[in-house]
């Protein structure tokens, strides 16, 4: 009989969420202490800074906003160290009005960069 012999290696961990009414802006993410940003009601402009954190390959990062009835504007951080790269989405530029934006990422360490593979707009 033959096979393949080698390690698997499973971590169990916890979301850690940060959320709160609105978000000043601008949102220094740290992944080291959080792994989702939530703003409830953001009341301002928003721009969305590379992770001052050290995250891991393959670690997810989720932000949820919505805004409190009136559209903001997001500006994300790109083409740095530990910035938001799209791949196959495009990241949201403004919220629109009383509506969650979900946005998940997932850190690609070869590229050091979060990688946004996912945005879900509430209908």
């Amino acid at each position: 009989m033959s096979g393949t012999t080698g390690t698997n290696s499973f971590v169990i961990s916890t979301v850690t969420v940060s959320s709160t009414t609105s978000i000043s802006s601008p949102l220094a993410p740290n992944t080291d202490n959080f792994s989702q940003y939530c703003a409830t009601a953001q009341s301002t402009n928003l721009t969305i800074n590379a992770d001052s954190g050290s995250p891991t390959d393959g670690k997810k990062l989720v932000f949820r906003f919505k805004d409190n009835g009136t559209p903001v504007n997001l500006t994300w951080t790109t083409g740095t160290s530990k910035s938001y790269r799209v791949v196959g989405v495009t990241l949201p530029t403004v919220t629109v009005a009383s509506k969650t934006v979900y946005v998940g990422c997932i850190y690609n360490s070869a590229d050091a960069r979060w990688d946004a593979v996912a945005v879900a707009q509430e209908a």
